[in-house]
């Protein structure tokens, strides 16, 4: 009998100790997440030398990959003829919290936006804010470059400066 309760007390400070590693699971899942879509829309881009968009809605905290194609597989010819790859949400707990793009002056916190990626590859810089309900130590940030689509996983919110002439 004693051997059964200290088996239980061990059981439970080891599950309380694992319980503040599941939101930093959960964001790092998140960032994979966003990180291997945009990294598919990219290279799909280039892959098709047709233009892939990725639409971000901020306040159902969600987005879908548009393809360039009609759901039969033809080029689509209209904007409304493109098909989507299905809508992505983030795994319990994340949401996104904001996307700042280049050209664009203020973080965008609502609404729907897209982010083109051109036959080349090349879109806007992007960054994506990623919040956790347990707390701002669990926040990410995704950056992805304009150019190279590397991309950047750095903890809290990072708001990368943004490069002009004169610092040259």
């Amino acid at each position: 009998m004693a051997v059964v309760l200290l088996l239980g007390l061990a059981m439970s400070g080891v599950s309380s100790n694992l319980n503040r590693f599941i939101p930093q699971a959960q964001s790092e899942s998140a960032a994979r997440t966003v990180i291997g879509d945009l990294d598919l829309v990219r290279s799909s881009a280039i892959s098709n030398g047709r233009p892939y968009v990725i639409e971000f809605d901020l306040d159902k905290n969600q987005y879908r990959i548009i393809t360039p194609f009609t759901a039969d597989g033809r080029v689509a010819r209209t904007a409304e003829d493109r098909t989507d790859l299905g809508i992505d949400t983030l795994p319990n707990g994340t949401s996104i919290s904001g996307l700042k793009v280049s050209g664009v002056a203020n973080t965008l916190t609502s609404g729907v936006h897209r982010v083109t990626f051109h036959h080349s590859g090349i879109m806007n810089d992007l960054v994506i804010f990623l919040s956790n309900e347990m707390g701002e130590m669990y926040d990410l940030t995704v950056v992805m470059g304009a150019i190279t689509g590397k991309t950047l996983v750095v903890e809290g919110h990072f708001e990368p400066q943004q490069v002009t002439d004169a610092d040259f």
